[in-house]
Parts: C-alpha cells; sequence; structure tokens
C-alpha cells in the first residue's frame, strides 16, 4: 500500500477514534472539517446536558502515531513551525492539539499557548502531558470554550487592582503561568463582595486551575479570604496548600490553626498537632499555642516568652510576631510598647491595611493619654483614611474603620470630611452597606450637627429609628428634648445594653452622661473591668464628676488628685474650676496640664481661657503659642479665629488676614465661617481682588445677611458673567427683606453687565433707530433674562420699601463746626441749593467732598467728573500758604497720608514720580481706598457717568450736564488713573477713636474725614488738595499741605543742585509746567499768568471751564493789577472772535469772582453792577445789558445778603464814567425801565 494512502487511513482511523470519544466521554459533538486544511482537522461544540449544541467551540489539531511527537518526561513534545505557530496563535478560537496513539486508544491533549510553549532553535514545541488524558478535557475546555480565559487574560491588570496587596503580590508572581495567575485574579475579583461563598465554591470542587507547584493559588485564596475576615475559609485553603506543600506543610498548616484559632480553638489546636512534626512552623506556633494557653473570654494577656524565643534574632523583621506583639501590648495596656512594635509591623508590611489600622487605633487611643504625641490624631486620620481607600478598592470590610476615622476626625472637627465618608451619592463616597449602617448613621448625624447644617440634620434624623442607641445619639446632639428623669433612665438602659454587650467604650460613656446630672453610675463598671473590656480606674473620673455635682469642694479635690495623672481628668478640672466661678484658677490649672502632659489641647484650652479673661496682649501671646503646637483642624481654626478677632479689634486687618489665611490653606475644605472671617478681613486691609479670588475658590455657603453683604462686596470687583448673575439673583431672592442688600446685588447686575437681546423680543430690537451714539461699552455680556428678573425684583423692592429719603446741608460750617452738619444725603438735590453748596466749597467753607455726599455719589467720581468744577487746593495767604509749604518740608523722606483729591492730581502731572517720591510712603485709608474702587467699577460700568455740575448763565444756576461719548473715556480713563495711584498706595484702616468724637463712626465712612482721622492715628502728615480739608486737619492738629506746596519743595531742592542758567531754567520751566497742568485740572488759586490763562481757555475750546474757574476765584482779581482791562482788552475779544455764544458764561464767572473777592454785601452788590454795566463790548447793546443785569440779580439772589445790583447801577453809571467808561443816560434809563418792569412782571 503506497505511504500516503496508508497515513490517511491511519489519520481517519484517529479521528473516528476522537469522534466517538468526544461524543461519548464528554457528551459534545465533533464536526470534521473536510475542506482545505488549515492546520484544523475540527471543531468541538460544547453540548447542554440534552445535548444540544451551545455554540461554544474548541478547533483542534488531531495527531494519529507516535511519529508526530517525540518522547519525554511526563509526556509527548510536539513540534511546529512559524508557520502553524501564527495560524494557531491567531485563531478565533482555542487550539488544542490532539495525540491519538492507536496502541493503547489512549487520546492525550494539551493546548497551543505561550503559557506552555517554548522555543527549540527555528521551531517551536508543547508537552503533551501523559496524564492529561480526554477524559481530563471537560472542565479545561468549557473553560476555554466559556471565553473565561480571554476576558480573565484581558482585564487581569484591572483585576489585580481589585485585590488585597498581599494577594496581589502573589498573583503577579511571573514564575508561574500567567493564564493561570489570569483566572485566579478573576475568579477573586469577581467574588470579592462574596468573599465565603467563592471560597468554599472553589475548595469543593479543586478546579483545575487552582491546581499548580507550589500551591500558590491556595495560598492566594487563603490570604484573599483572611483579609476578608472569612477565616474558616482561608484556615481550609491552607490545609489545601499544605497537602502538597513539601517542606512547607508544616508552616501552612500552622498559618491554617491562626486563622481557625478565633473561630474554632478545637480545630485549631488539632492544625497545631498536625503542624508540629512537619517542621517549618516554629514561629506561628508559638504564636497560636500562646494565644489559646488563655482560656476563652479571659483578658489576661498572652505570653510572649515562647514567641520570641521561636523568633529569635529575627523578631524584629517577622511581620507575625510584631503583630502578636502589639495585640499583646494592648492587652496588657501598654500603649507605648504596643506603639513600637505596630510601627515595626506596618513599615514591614506598608501596604497592609491591618497594620495601618493598628497604628491608627494606638494613635488615637495615646492622643487622650498623658503619652500622647504631636501629630497623633493626624497620623490616625491620614492611615485610616488609607486603610479604608483600600479597603473599598477590594470591597473589604470597612465599617469598623469608618467609626474610628469618623471619630477622629470629629475630635479635630473636620465634620465635612466625615459626611463625606459617610453618606452615599451624591453627598459623600459610602456604599450601600456603609450608609445604612446604624452607628455610621448616627456618626454621620453627629458630623451634620456639627457642621450646622440643619436641612442634613433633619434628613438623617428622619432615617433613625426608635431603638436606644438612636435616640441617645440625638440626646447627645440635643436634637431629642426629655425631662431630666427621662434622660437619665434613657441613658441607663444605654449603660444597661452596653454592659451585655461588653461594650466598654459605650458603657464609659453613660457613665459620664450620668455623672454630668450628679448619678453616678460607676459600680455597675466593676464587671467590665473584671473581665478585661476596661482598664483599671476606669470608674474613678465619672465618680469624681458625679461627686462635683453633689459637693463643689469635694469633687474638685477628687478631679485635682486625678488631673495629675489624667489628662482627661485634667481638662475635666478646668471646666469645673470655670463652672465655678473661678476662672484664673482654671488658667493655672490649663497651663500647668499643658506643661505636665506637653499636649497642644490644654495649650489651646489655656488660651482660649486668657482669651475670654484676660487682656489682649496676654491672650495673644497665648492663642499665637497655642496655635504654633496645635494641630487639630478644628482647635486651629478657633484659635485663629481669636487671634484674627484681637487683630480686627486693633484694625490690624493685615495681620488678620495672614492668620486666617493660613489656616484656610491648611484645611480641605475649610469650615465657611471661617472663609468668611478671611473675606472679611481682606475687605477691610483693601483686597477686594483677593477676597473675590478666597469667595470663588472655596465657594463658601451664604447663611446670613452679612455673608451676603460680604459675598456682594467682594464679588463686585470682579467682572460678572452669568454664573455670578444667577446667583446674585439668588442671593437677592433669600434675603428679599434686606433692601439695601437686595438694591446692591441687583442694581450692580444691571449696571455691570449687559444683557443679550433675544431674537423675538421686539421691545429691545435693534432695528428701532437710536438717536442718541451709544458711549463705548466693553461691560460682560449675561443673559437678557437675567437682567429681566433683576428689574422685576427691583420693582418689587420698591414696591415693599418704598423711596428711601434722606436730610440736606443746609448751612455753611466753619472747620471746627464742620462734621456736625454732615447729617445726610439727598438723592436729588435741586439747582438753587447745588449753587449754594457750590459757592461754599468755592470759599472753601467747605470741601469738595461734600458735594459727593449731597448728590449720593462717591467722593472720587466727583471729583474725577468735575461736579464742584474745582479743587481749592493753594492757599491764597501767604503766611497760610508758607505754613503749608514748611509742612511739606518737613515731610520729606517721611511717610504720609494721601486724600483722594492729591491722587487725582498727581495722575495728571507729568512730573508726579517725582513730586511723590518726595515722600517715604504714601499711605491711603481704607474707606478712600473702597471710594476708589467703587468710583472705578461706576465708570467701567458708565453707572458713575452722571454728567457734571456747571456755569449756565441761561440758566442762572449750577446745572447737571449730560455727557456723550468723549465724556465716558474721560470719566474712565481719569478714574483708572487714580485707581492705578490708589494701588500703589499701603492701606490702613481707621482706628476705634477718631478725633470727631462721636461722630467717629461717620467720619469712618467719609474718606477726607478717614484720611484725617488716620493721619491722627499714624501721627503722619495729610497730603491733600482741598483746602477745606486742609484746614479741617489742622484744626484737629494734623499738619497739612498741597501738591502745589511739595512741587515748590522739589522746586527748591532742584535750585539747590542746579549751577548753570540751563539748570536753572530748566527747573523754572518745569515749575511753569506743572502750574499749568495743576491749572488744567481745575487746581484754582494758582499763581497764572495772563498768557496762562488765555491759553488755557484756548484749551477748553473757549468754554468757561479751568480757566473760567480762575475767574471765579477772589485771589484771581486780588493778583490782577488791572483784572477789567484783561476781561475788557484781551479776553472778551478772543472769546467773541471764536466762541461769542459762550460769552455772557464768561461774564457771569468774573461776576462771581469780583463779588467773592469784595468783604461786604454793599461792595459785593456794587461788583455785580459795575460788571453788569460794563459789559462784554466796549459799546453793548441794550439786551446784552439787560442779560448781564439779569446774571447779577440771579447770582445775588443765591449768594443771600447781596441785595438788588439794579439799586446801584446809578452809582454804576459814575464809576464806569471815571475810569474812561461812557454809558449814555438814555440808555441808563431803558435799561432801568427793562429791569423794572421785568420785575413787576415777576411780581404779579
Amino acid at each position: 500500500m503506497p505511504g500516503n494512502t496508508k497515513t490517511a487511513l491511519i489519520d481517519r482511523e484517529g479521528l473516528g477514534l476522537f469522534q466517538r470519544a468526544v461524543t461519548r466521554d464528554l457528551g459534545w459533538i465533533f464536526r470534521e472539517q473536510t475542506v482545505v486544511d488549515q492546520g484544523i482537522d475540527g471543531h468541538v461544540e460544547i453540548a447542554d446536558e440534552d445535548g444540544r449544541g451551545t455554540g461554544r467551540l474548541i478547533a483542534v489539531q488531531i495527531k494519529t502515531g507516535r511519529s508526530y511527537f517525540r518522547r519525554v518526561k511526563g509526556g509527548w513534545a510536539f513540534y511546529y513551525n512559524e508557520t502553524k505557530r501564527r495560524l494557531w496563535m491567531g485563531h478565533a478560537l482555542p487550539v488544542m492539539v490532539v495525540f491519538v496513539d492507536l496502541e493503547t486508544d489512549g487520546i492525550y491533549w494539551q493546548r497551543i499557548h505561550p503559557s506552555v510553549e517554548r522555543r527549540t532553535g527555528k521551531r517551536y514545541s508543547v508537552t503533551v502531558p501523559e496524564h492529561q488524558t480526554l477524559s481530563t478535557a471537560a472542565e479545561p475546555w468549557l473553560l476555554a470554550a466559556s471565553g473565561v480565559e480571554q476576558r480573565a487574560v484581558e482585564r487581569y491588570e484591572s483585576n489585580l487592582e481589585l485585590l488585597p496587596p498581599p494577594v496581589r503580590r502573589l498573583l503577579e508572581d511571573k514564575s508561574a503561568d500567567r493564564l493561570q495567575r489570569a483566572l485566579v485574579a478573576q475568579h477573586l475579583a469577581e467574588g470579592r463582595t462574596n468573599p465565603s461563598g467563592t471560597a468554599q465554591a472553589l475548595i469543593s470542587t479543586r478546579p483545575l486551575w487552582m491546581q499548580a507547584s507550589n500551591a500558590w493559588p491556595w495560598r492566594a485564596l487563603a490570604s484573599f479570604c483572611s483579609h476578608h475576615d472569612a477565616m474558616a475559609e482561608s484556615s481550609a485553603a491552607w490545609e489545601i496548600a499544605a497537602e502538597d506543600g513539601g517542606d512547607q506543610a508544616g508552616s501552612r498548616l500552622a498559618a491554617a490553626a491562626a486563622n481557625i484559632a478565633a473561630v474554632d480553638r478545637a480545630r485549631a489546636a488539632e492544625l497545631l498537632e498536625e503542624a508540629r512534626p512537619r517542621g517549618g512552623a516554629e514561629v506561628v506556633a508559638a504564636v497560636v499555642e500562646a494565644i489559646l494557653e488563655v482560656p476563652e473570654g479571659d483578658p489576661s494577656p498572652w505570653r510572649i516568652d515562647a514567641v520570641l524565643a521561636a523568633a529569635g534574632a529575627e523578631a524584629n523583621t517577622n511581620s507575625t510576631v510584631q503583630h502578636f506583639l502589639t495585640d499583646q501590648a494592648l492587652q496588657s495596656d501598654d500603649l507605648p510598647r504596643a506603639a513600637r512594635h505596630a510601627e515595626r509591623a506596618l513599615a514591614l508590611e506598608p501596604d497592609d491595611a491591618a497594620a495601618m489600622s493598628k497604628v491608627a487605633l494606638i494613635c488615637a487611643r495615646r492622643a487622650e493619654t498623658a503619652e500622647a504625641q504631636a501629630g497623633d490624631l493626624a497620623r490616625a486620620a491620614e492611615l485610616l483614611q488609607a486603610a479604608v481607600d483600600q479597603r473599598r478598592q477590594w470591597s473589604g470590610e470597612t465599617r469598623g474603620l469608618l467609626a474610628l476615622l469618623a471619630r477622629v476626625l470629629m475630635i479635630r472637627g473636620q465634620f465635612g470630611a466625615v459626611l463625606n465618608m459617610l453618606l452615599p451619592a451624591p453627598l459623600g463616597t459610602a456604599n450601600a452597606d456603609e450608609a445604612d449602617d446604624p452607628v455610621l448613621r448616627r456618626l454621620a448625624l453627629t458630623a451634620a450637627h456639627g457642621s450646622g447644617d440643619s436641612e442634613l440634620v433633619a434628613s438623617i434624623e428622619a432615617a433613625m429609628t426608635a431603638s436606644v442607641e438612636d435616640r441617645i445619639a440625638r440626646l447627645r446632639l440635643g436634637l431629642l428634648e426629655l425631662p431630666s428623669a427621662e434622660a437619665e433612665a434613657l441613658w441607663s438602659a444605654h449603660l444597661s445594653r452596653a454592659r451585655a454587650d461588653h461594650d466598654g467604650e459605650a458603657a464609659v460613656m453613660a457613665t459620664h452622661r450620668l455623672a454630668a446630672s450628679g448619678v453616678d453610675a460607676t459600680a455597675q463598671l466593676d464587671e467590665l473591668i473584671r473581665a478585661g473590656a476596661l482598664p483599671p480606674g476606669t470608674d474613678r473620673l465619672p465618680r469624681a464628676i458625679a461627686t462635683f455635682r453633689r459637693n463643689t469642694a469635694e469633687g474638685l479635690s477628687l478631679l485635682r488628685s486625678l488631673s495629675t495623672e489624667d489628662p482627661a481628668a485634667a481638662e475635666q478640672l478646668v471646666h469645673a474650676l470655670v463652672e465655678a466661678g473661678r476662672p484664673d484658677e482654671a488658667i493655672a490649672a490649663s497651663a500647668s496640664a499643658a506643661q505636665r502632659f506637653r499636649s497642644p489641647r490644654f495649650l489651646t484650652l489655656h488660651a482660649l481661657l486668657v482669651f475670654q479673661h484676660a487682656k489682649p496682649e496676654r491672650a495673644d501671646r497665648a492663642l499665637q503659642a497655642a496655635l504654633q503646637a496645635e494641630d487639630r483642624p478644628a482647635e486651629r481654626v478657633e484659635l485663629a479665629t481669636r487671634l484674627a478677632d484681637i487683630a480686627a479689634r486693633a484694625q490690624d486687618w493685615a495681620r488678620a488676614e495672614s492668620t486666617l489665611a493660613q489656616v484656610v490653606a491648611d484645611q480641605t475644605p475649610p469650615p465657611d465661617g471661617v472663609v468668611w472671617n478671611l473675606v472679611r478681613a481682606q475687605l477691610n486691609s483693601g483686597g477686594e481682588a483677593r477676597a473675590a479670588a478666597t469667595v470663588t475658590r472655596h465657594q463658601p455657603k451664604v447663611r446670613s445677611e452679612e455673608e451676603a453683604t460680604l459675598w456682594a462686596q467682594a464679588m463686585a470687583s470682579v467682572a460678572w458673567d452669568d454664573e455670578l448673575a444667577e446667583r446674585a439673583i439668588e442671593l437677592a431672592s433669600d434675603f428679599a427683606d434686606k433692601a439695601q442688600l437686595v438694591t446692591f446685588l441687583l442694581s450692580h447686575l444691571v449696571t455691570a453687565t449687559r444683557g443679550t437681546i433675544h431674537e423675538n423680543d421686539g421691545e429691545y430690537s435693534d432695528d428701532d433707530p437710536d438717536p442718541l451714539p451709544d458711549p463705548p461699552d466693553d461691560r460682560p455680556v449675561v443673559r437678557g433674562d437675567l437682567h429681566r428678573r433683576a428689574f422685576e425684583l427691583l420693582g418689587t423692592l420698591y414696591e415693599a420699601h418704598g423711596d428711601a429719603t434722606g436730610m440736606r446741608i443746609l448751612s455753611t460750617a466753619s472747620p471746627e463746626d464742620l462734621f456736625s452738619q454732615v447729617e445726610a444725603i439727598v438723592r436729588r438735590p435741586d439747582e438753587t441749593d447745588l449753587t449754594a453748596l457750590a459757592d461754599q466749597i468755592a470759599r472753601a467753607q467747605l470741601p469738595a467732598g461734600m458735594l459727593a455726599l449731597s448728590i449720593g455719589r462717591s467722593y472720587t467720581s466727583a471729583l474725577v467728573q468735575r461736579s464742584a468744577r474745582l479743587l481749592v487746593a493753594v492757599a491764597v495767604a501767604d503766611d497760610e500758604h508758607q505754613a503749608e509749604v514748611d509742612a511739606a518740608r518737613l515731610s520729606a523722606g517721611r511717610p504720609a497720608v494721601v486724600d483722594i483729591s492729591t491722587l487725582l492730581v498727581l495722575s495728571q502731572l507729568t512730573d508726579a514720580d517725582a513730586v511723590s517720591g518726595q515722600v517715604a510712603e504714601l499711605i491711603l485709608a481704607l474707606p478712600a481706598h473702597h471710594d476708589v474702587l467703587r468710583a472705578a467699577l461706576q465708570a467701567r460700568t458708565l453707572a458713575g457717568s452722571f454728567g457734571s455740575l456747571g456755569s449756565s448763565a441761561a440758566a442762572g444756576s449750577l446745572t447737571f450736564y449730560e455727557r456723550n461719548e468723549e465724556h465716558y473715556q474721560f470719566v474712565r480713563d481719569r478714574t483708572a488713573a487714580v485707581e492705578a495711584l490708589a494701588r500703589r498706595c499701603s492701606i490702613r484702616p481707621v482706628g476705634p477713636t477718631s478725633v470727631f468724637g462721636d461722630n467717629s463712626e461717620r467720619a469712618r465712612a467719609v474718606p477726607w474725614l478717614a484720611a484725617i482721622d488716620v493721619a491722627a492715628q499714624e501721627g503722619l502728615p495729610l497730603w491733600c488738595d482741598d483746602l477745606a480739608v486742609r484746614r479741617l486737619a489742622r484744626g484737629a492738629g494734623v499738619p497739612s499741605f498741597s501738591t502745589m506746596a511739595m512741587a515748590e519743595v522739589l522746586r527748591d531742592t532742584r535750585l539747590e543742585s542746579a549751577h548753570t542758567p540751563d539748570e536753572i531754567d530748566a527747573v523754572v520751566d518745569a515749575t511753569a509746567k506743572t502750574v499749568r497742568e495743576l491749572h488744567s485740572e481745575f487746581v484754582v488759586d494758582l499763581p497764572l499768568t495772563e498768557e496762562q490763562l488765555l491759553d488755557q481757555a484756548e484749551a477748553d475750546g473757549w468754554i468757561p471751564a479751568a480757566a473760567g474757574l480762575a475767574l471765579e476765584r477772589p485771589s484771581w482779581w486780588g493778583w490782577q493789577q488791572d483784572p477789567v482791562g484783561l476781561l475788557m482788552n484781551r479776553l472778551y475779544p478772543a472769546v467773541r472772535e471764536a466762541a461769542p455764544v459762550q460769552l455772557p458764561n464768561w461774564q457771569r464767572a468774573a461776576m462771581l469772582g469780583a463779588v467773592r473777592a469784595q468783604q461786604t454785601p454793599a461792595e459785593q452788590r456794587q461788583a455785580l453792577a459795575n460788571l453788569a454795566l460794563l459789559g462784554w463790548e466796549l459799546e453793548p447793546t441794550l439786551d446784552d445789558l439787560v442779560e448781564g443785569f439779569r446774571t447779577a440779580r440771579q447770582l445775588a439772589t443765591a449768594l443771600g445778603d447781596v441785595g438788588d445790583p439794579l439799586e446801584v447801577l446809578p452809582a454804576a453809571h459814575t464809576v464806569l464814567a471815571e475810569n474812561g467808561i461812557t454809558r449814555s443816560d438814555q440808555v441808563v434809563q431803558q435799561l432801568i425801565a427793562r429791569l423794572q418792569a421785568e420785575a413787576g412782571e415777576a411780581t404779579v
């Protein structure tokens, strides 16, 4: 028979044997692949119990006869080339090579897989084990066909993350089969929420993929179970691992005994007997024997000598020994030793959650003892958080750890962190089991109460039951009000339950609560003390507390005795002394405890007592010392708040801010109250931008009107978007009954932002013609509906609260009594009152800031927009001016308090840096700083552009003029310049006392008065360009000077160093330039030449602005040799040629200056008549003369007590004639007739 035919027959025979075996032995379906052989002979389909195919397939390569294989130890080697390898490794189905031995009818198999493959030169091979017959294929083939293997491999890395670190390390061992490691990881990861059930299934079925050399899968399962507290299953897994453990069998049986000892002491003893003869279990066996030696329920500590002897020199490097010694030290109530061994165990296994929790427990307990160390609570919280995070990752038990962590964090005042851990999503991170645990729910209730969140308290309380424990939790927090007898009964019931459950912690708490009510229940602790559930002496402190309630003196004696050894007793002694009305003794006792126990808690207690009962200086020192040592966040907050309070009372807002900022930075998240205190300090130290950043970063809740006001003040300094606008509307709705707050919020919204226009909103259509050009508007854009809602709320507010009004400033004030007349501000003053007020300002009888008060605007805005049109900056009297120059000279090189008027002037001087550099530091009063920022905000939002107050001959009074686009830009630029200078100044708050006596509160709200107060409290001069303010300052004992005075000091300094004519000319030119620039800024009473006056008039467009103000000043009339000649020969002709319509206005300015230069009403009346009859032409028309007299009479009426200029018209006729200016008698008579007729008509 030909060779190929014979081979084909052999292959057919082998295929038939395989098909029968699959059908008969496995109950599955084989389908031969009859098409072109691509290295796959057929497919095996897994069938269900009824023989129906499941669609899960295995690809098979069938080789019949030993010629395809080479005999090796334990089986046969099968070789294949690179081509076959790529085919099989890349196949969509798992591929099995099947060896059919016709000599024995045996069928053997192996999977083609990288985990069993080896490279042999240019070929590859796998070993077909002789024990791996087809009868063993059911489980692994079913597993391979299910896709579990593929998923296990794909998810291997992610599955490892779901397992405890020791288990993970076993599964990362590269010496083990990767597929097997992936399968074990998959099953353990998927079974982590039911560890006992998962382990029991594996132990009962013992799948093939759990079999491996060194039994590492069973060791992994044992570790997995012990970490999940499934100790019986862990022990069983260790027993299986010991079956093929070789020389490790003894240690594995000992591990099984150790894990079962807590639940089955008899079985632990049996396993220990098995382990001893096997060897290698000396240390673990000694540990188990030490545990079993002590009868169950006996609190006696374990013996350690045998364990130490077994461990020998390796005791310190053996984690099992260190855990044992830790537990034994805790039994012995030896915290220092327990801490030492626990730290060693953690160092040996840094990622072991059990080691973390033991160190954390010891730190938490030690923090309440005399052995407390700095950072104990912080370290406990850190380790417990790490342990909880880890256990949550692999679904381990967390509730006990969470309870301890919650208590530690609440001691530290971190209520928000507790709530985040104990509440379910979206409020927190707790899983369902954690959120439903009654112990954790009670702790969450305590944290919610501590955080001040009443809504959350109510929500948690609603989920609580009527159990004794839940009622106790509510009673402790004051959420359950009971008569004292019922409260005592409830605590007694709680104590009884704790005793029955051997819950020492709960029993102690109940005993202390009863003691606080004067009930001594300490006898009920005896049984727990004898049983070892509580350490000896636990009953002494509650007994002393109960005694104090009945007998103060005896109770204090007992507390003093205990306080030398028990920190809790020392703290109770301090509180008892305070309650007994002996604060000095309490302060001394807290200081003694701090020294004795070296605990920050007593430093904190001492500092708080000193703050309450001692002087601020002593309190400041004590608080600072405590803050340096204290690490508990809540206590740090309280200490910092008290320190900031002391600083605030001293008006040291910079220190208050730095103190609070450090505490806020230390907390995540910081308490809302502390954040608001920080915002308040930042606002009071001139840090509006910092305050806004603080609010934006921490988003503190707004619960009161004060906090809403702080929010508004801080956020007004930043550009608003939709989110901020919506928040403002929310606050306006929440505090709808607070009219001033709501008005500020909503008016800022509608003025500081622009609303978008809805496409279909015809009311705001852009298609409507706009007769006026829009000013530049770079305000941020928000949704239009937010503007509409704001206007609706403003309308509702107006309906509810009406239009608030105030009183007016009615009379002139001298520097001595000026402030007493600043009584109120008005919304819409009438023009006559404004005229009179402006006249008083022009006479330097009132500061220019009085007009700002009257029109309800910021002082800065009033100055920038020339609302009063001038700054009476320079003293006319030589002696007064010289005194100011002297004051300026003495201020050189020293700090000076600066008024906003000076910031305005300096902002426009070319030589500003040189002038301002004469002083060491510019200091701005905090109210002035706020005023500048307010004006800057108004300028940016166009809200401050209310026009300008100016002269009008037609109206006969001061008039508000609306401004155009150019003016808007002018206001913005000037205000920005003032703001830039203000930001270069140091900020000082106004102190608690004022030079203005009873009016100190009001003075702190007025920028120019605040400047005087700050100068007085700092002992510094005032740099101000308002003569009235300077006079007021000098009346209060504060030296003051103007920019012109400081410019003269600079001039003199420069002249001293000038040596050449050119250098001297340069100094003179620079001074003249400064004078011109001051004049252009409406600074008056400057020594102007005729040319400077005319140049300024031309620069003003021949409108009587800055140059017109010079005419209005009495000083100008006093300095000029021939003022009338200048008017008639130079000024009026120039105006007539350039802007004749302005001639009446220039005449009015001249009349006002001439009147002010006179002393008596008769002289003033005559001056008005003279200028009116003079007119503005050499030969004026009758109409022009009539208009001039109308202006004269209007000014006389406005100034008061001047009389009618018409009465002295004949005298004016004579005065003009004497000076060569003739007016015919006929003109005079006609003029009198016209004016009398007008007067008569007006009288009718």
